[in-house]
């Protein structure tokens, strides 16, 4: 089974079926789009399950350990560094203020525009499950069974 995110992997996955030129012409989204019709349907099964559930693994997992965070931390301490040795140094104040001021700003500058990509992201995760379940037949042999469906869907939202 490919990781299906990975654009690496479904290049070495395409390149049994097509020749690498016309890999290369192909947009990553192509490319994603190309390697699931050469899925088998087992395949696919386990990819609508895995997307069904990357929420749940995305969030919980990743928002402390997401590289805009760590580097936004890092940052900081090392902006905290630069401070503390200007103050044990006398450094010229107004200058040391001035440059830690431009500094914080571009760090929050960097941190919102990785938050906006992961809240981005997320909602587009939402909106894929939510089209998913829709697109999914009700059983209505089973009335119990539609009724679970239904209050899961709902949890999984909540």
């Amino acid at each position: 089974m490919i990781n299906i995110n990975d654009d690496k992997e479904v290049s070495k996955y395409l390149k049994n079926s097509m020749s690498e030129k016309e890999i290369s012409k192909m947009t990553a989204k192509e490319r994603k789009e190309k390697a699931q019709e050469f899925m088998t349907p087992e395949e696919r099964k386990v990819l609508n399950v895995q997307n069904k559930f990357k929420l749940n693994n995305y969030t919980f997992d990743s928002v402390y350990n997401a590289p805009y965070y760590k580097e936004a931390a890092n940052k900081i301490e090392r902006l905290h560094k630069y401070i503390e040795n200007g103050m044990r140094y006398k450094g010229d104040r107004p200058v040391l203020l001035d440059t830690a001021q431009k500094t914080a700003r571009g760090i929050m500058r960097k941190y919102k525009k990785g938050i906006g990509k992961h809240i981005a992201a997320l909602e587009e995760w939402q909106q894929n499950y939510i089209t998913a379940f829709n697109n999914e037949r009700a059983n209505y042999q089973n009335p119990q069974e539609t009724l679970l469906q239904r209050q899961d869907y709902e949890n999984m939202i909540n």
